[in-house]
């Protein structure tokens, strides 16, 4: 009798431990991500109903307007472009002000008559995400930018994020439209070709450049900045930083 009990106390204890594990697993378990589609539901509209809005025509209206008349903004290559019908991925180096990312959005509709969705940093999308949204820019995560392209969108990304932006700052002018796609870790950022290669073959990728792109900037502050060399101070603590801290800092030159 004594045998059979403990046969019987240790099963019970042996189905406990199995329950628990089993609870702890599924506690342990990340939840799944949700589908593009609907956390970004906005970006997935059709060209025309994004730039329906009147914020949208808004901000088309002025932006435009300051790229003529403050910049000269022009657009050349046009005739190198897919097809409307085709989804494309367009690529350009991250200038340390993004003025022409906002200029280049507006101008595409212009000149090209369609949309693009731009991938913005995760951090500056979420913080300002309805105004962002309404103007065609949407969070860089690389599952949205898949699907955008599979459904025939065009979508455009600077790879070489912050890590770029203090390669320009800390060149001191030597170096201001180099390359620099290497994240903190040392590590290339290929993040942008996996997108292409997980959209299917029909994808074009476009290279772009903004000629002159770093002197469309003028800020005394950032000016006085770079002339005590707190630029090179400021990239020198950004590339030795944990990540955690490096991307705070990333945000503070947006400050000014």
């Amino acid at each position: 009798m004594a045998v059979e009990h403990a046969r019987q106390t240790g099963g019970q204890h042996d189905q406990e431990g199995k329950a628990l594990m089993q609870t702890q697993a599924t506690a342990a378990a990340p939840a799944p991500k949700m589908d593009p589609r609907q956390r970004e539901s906005y970006v997935f509209q059709t060209d025309e109903e994004i730039m329906s809005s009147w914020l949208y025509k808004a901000q088309s209206q002025v932006v435009n307007a300051a790229a003529n008349l403050f910049h000269g903004f022009s657009v050349e290559g046009l005739d190198n472009l897919p097809s409307p019908e085709t989804p494309a991925l367009f690529v350009s180096i991250h200038t340390s002000h993004v003025a022409d990312c906002m200029m280049s959005a507006m101008a595409f509709p212009r000149f090209t008559g369609k949309l693009v969705r731009i991938l913005l940093d995760r951090g500056s999308y979420y913080a300002m995400k309805p105004i962002m949204q309404r103007l065609g820019f949407v969070a860089g995560e690389r599952d949205t930018a898949v699907e955008l392209l599979k459904d025939g969108h065009w979508v455009a990304v600077a790879p070489g994020g912050a890590e770029e932006i203090c390669e320009h700052l800390t060149a001191r002018g030597s170096n201001a439209y180099g390359l620099h796609w290497e994240s903190i870790n040392g590590k290339e950022r290929t993040g942008f070709a996996e997108v292409v290669r997980s959209a299917g073959e029909q994808v074009v990728v476009v290279p772009c450049f903004v000629d002159n792109g770093e002197e469309m900037r003028w800020c005394p502050v950032l000016d006085l900045w770079c002339a005590l060399r707190l630029d090179v101070l400021y990239g020198t603590v950004m590339r030795t930083s944990p990540p955690a801290l490096m991307w705070f800092l990333s945000k503070f030159w947006k400050l000014f």
